[in-house]
Formats: structure tokens, C-alpha cells, sequence
């Protein structure tokens, strides 16, 4: 066993060591550090009306951020605080037809009757589909919970085009809906475009950011230059 001591840590590039008997390199560890990432996180289940949920089973969320930290701590040094939070209450279809842009037929007055959340929410544009995006994005600017980086809105299920998806990451990386049959990879995988800022997926298997996958695995120079990137800060002496 042996340990390393610095005054900063390595940068992006790490730090390479290499173990010699006599001046014979036995083998080589090349070792990256990482300040602790925090992301503090809101989880809120959808109401459509006061105490009724749009999901029909609701996640347990300390257990899903406890999978998601088992997954992002040891791989990114990347740590989930889930934030205390209220149910996400959005119920006033003239509110929501607003958000939506729709409209009757005279272009002014808001279209209530497309201001309902339907049992599978669109979350992308598509023809005559209208995505619920900014629906999510103006609630927020209204009841936002403090001291929080990301939200997930807890929904029955979500549709992307003309498909279904178990999560999706609004392009303001400041929410996502997951729905309610989502795993905790998933949470985990919404978390990993939020922290990457893009929506680029993986298409190697095994790993956590390939969409619909079932891996959890993050490549190291993704978590050093992509995930945490608190590489070069200096250490207290």
C-alpha cells in the first residue's frame, strides 16, 4: 500500500506513476483526482389536480438517488444531495394553453382544451404535436425550489415524436421528465446530460450514457473532461 501527497491536484491529464525495482519500470498506474461534485437535486412528482398524481406509482426517491450516487461517486467523484421538495402542482389549463402557445381559432383566446396534461406528456415538437417543455420550464420560474441545479418531474409516461421514452432532459438542462417506470440508471443517465450540458449519447455498450441501455459504466477521461472536471484546483497546504 502506498499514498501520494500534493499541494494541487494533476490537471486533466493525471498524474502518471510508475513502480521500478531498482531501474527496472515494473509497471505503470497513471492516476487522476477529483474535487467532490455536487449536484443538488429536486425530485417532483406531477399533480394535475391537488392530490392526484400523473404517475400512478411514485418512486421511492432516497432510494433512487442512493443508486444514482452508487453510480456517479466512485466512477466521477460526482455526489447527488436530493433537496427537500414539494409535488410539482400545475393544473390550470388557461395557464398551461399559454405555455403551450395554443390558441382558438380568433389567434388570442388560450385553447383550455389543449391545456391538459394527456396520460403520455410529448416532450418534443413534432407536426401537429406540441411538446409540454415550456409548460415545465415557466412552472419552475414560479415555483422553483431553492438552492437546487437540477430538477426531475415524476410523470406516468413520456412521448418523444411518435415513441416512448422512460426520460427526457429538456435542452435548458435545468429539468427532466423520468417516468414512473424509469430505474434509478435512468435518473442517472437524465443527470449525465445535465452535467455534460449536451445531449450527445454513447454508442458503446455498457455504458451509462447509451440511451435505453442498461450499463452504468463511465468512461475515466469522460468524468476527468466531461462530468466533473474539477481537476485543477489547488490544494490547501
Amino acid at each position: 500500500m502506498w499514498r501520494l501527497k500534493g499541494l494541487a491536484l494533476p490537471g486533466e491529464g493525471g498524474l502518471l506513476v510508475l513502480a521500478r525495482r531498482g531501474t527496472t519500470v515494473i509497471t505503470k498506474l497513471r492516476v487522476f483526482v477529483l474535487e467532490n461534485r455536487i449536484v443538488r437535486l429536486a425530485v417532483r412528482p406531477l399533480q394535475t389536480a391537488p392530490g392526484v398524481f400523473h404517475a400512478k406509482v411514485l418512486p421511492d426517491p432516497v432510494a433512487f438517488v442512493y443508486e444514482m450516487n452508487e453510480i456517479w461517486a466512485p466512477q466521477a467523484n460526482v455526489l447527488i444531495d436530493l433537496v427537500p421538495s414539494k409535488p410539482a402542482l400545475i393544473d390550470d389549463p388557461d395557464q398551461i394553453a399559454r405555455d403551450l402557445g395554443a390558441v382558438e381559432a380568433d389567434g388570442i383566446t388560450p385553447d383550455t382544451k389543449k391545456g391538459v396534461f394527456p396520460e403520455k406528456i410529448q416532450m418534443l415538437t413534432y407536426g401537429n404535436l406540441r411538446s409540454f417543455a415550456p409548460v415545465f420550464l415557466s412552472y419552475l420560474g414560479t415555483d422553483p425550489v431553492k438552492n437546487t441545479d437540477f430538477t426531475l418531474f415524476v410523470v406516468h409516461a413520456i412521448a418523444a415524436y411518435a415513441g416512448h421514452t422512460s426520460g427526457l432532459t429538456d435542452p435548458s438542462y435545468q429539468f427532466a421528465l423520468v417516468s414512473e417506470d424509469a430505474a434509478a440508471r435512468d435518473w442517472a443517465h437524465e443527470l449525465g446530460h445535465f452535467l455534460r450540458r449536451a445531449h450527445g449519447e454513447s454508442v458503446v455498450g455498457g455504458e451509462l450514457m447509451v440511451s435505453g441501455g442498461e450499463g452504468e459504466k463511465i468512461p475515466v477521461q469522460d468524468a476527468v473532461k466531461v462530468f466533473n472536471k474539477l481537476h485543477t484546483q489547488k490544494l490547501p497546504h
